[in-house]
């Protein structure tokens, strides 16, 4: 192995740390906390390609975004219970969101 090589595998390895480092300390960083790029990321999906893990299986995928995940998954759910599962869960959010709307809207009329 030549010195150069040496030097880029070295190189090579720090930059991989770096990059799990960078990764934990968005893991631990509230969603809220996070830039405006990467929570529209999450919810919009992004044309870049991402590497996804699980495990130590590795894959490479655009993202097409939780809300068109959550969509499609509602369209076309693969069983009843996780259909009914999901409807519910966005009910109660959706119901979340109109009782929240209502009680500040009496807190205008008061």
């Amino acid at each position: 192995m030549t010195i150069g090589a040496a030097d880029r595998g070295a190189k090579s390895k720090k930059r991989q740390k770096n990059c799990k480092s960078a990764a934990v300390s968005l893991l631990e960083t509230p969603f809220i906390d996070l830039p405006k790029e990467i929570r529209d990321a999450f919810f919009y999906g992004t044309d870049r390609r991402l590497t996804f893990v699980q495990g130590t299986y590795r894959y490479e995928s655009e993202w097409k975004g939780a809300i068109r995940a959550m969509r499609e998954r509602l369209e076309n759910p693969p069983s009843e219970k996780i259909k009914a599962s999901l409807e519910e869960l966005v009910f109660t959010d959706y119901l979340s969101r109109m009782s929240w709307n209502a009680a500040q809207t009496l807190n205008r009329w008061l």
